[in-house]
């Protein structure tokens, strides 16, 4: 009874242990992925942009709440350059977002570098640890 007892308790906390963290992936060139079906049927990404800002790019991504309630989620810009490199990746982390019931806020990021010719988003429901 002890064994299964610890069995239980040990798979227990190992199922608390991982947390999803799939979203819904959209590039500047026209590519969507959506890791989550579920995710996405709660939040919609829409109208990704580009434009020259200051000698630099920036891009533009809307994300639309499709549910009545508050979403506590966290997005990303990754820039690339022609050859497809990621550009200054390791400065640019996470962002929280919070979106109200049916809800939509356009986020944007300016490229970090004149090399940066296309982006990717990506949002995914925020976790607490």
């Amino acid at each position: 009874m002890k064994k299964l007892f610890f069995i239980l308790l040990v798979g227990l906390m190992l199922g608390g242990c991982s947390t999803n963290t799939a979203g819904i992936l959209a590039s500047s060139t026209g590519d969507l992925k959506i890791d989550s079906p579920a995710f996405a049927q709660k939040v919609k990404v829409d109208q990704l942009k580009m434009r020259g800002q200051g000698g630099s790019l920036e891009g533009v991504s809307t994300v639309i709440s499709k549910i009545s309630t508050d979403q506590h989620l966290q997005y990303k810009f990754t820039w690339y350059d022609g050859t497809g490199f990621t550009v200054d990746d390791e400065t640019r982390g996470w962002q929280p977002l919070t979106l109200h019931g049916k809800e939509s806020k356009q986020v944007s990021s300016v490229a970090p570098g004149i090399n940066a010719l296309w982006f990717e988003f990506y949002v995914r429901e925020a976790h607490s640890n």
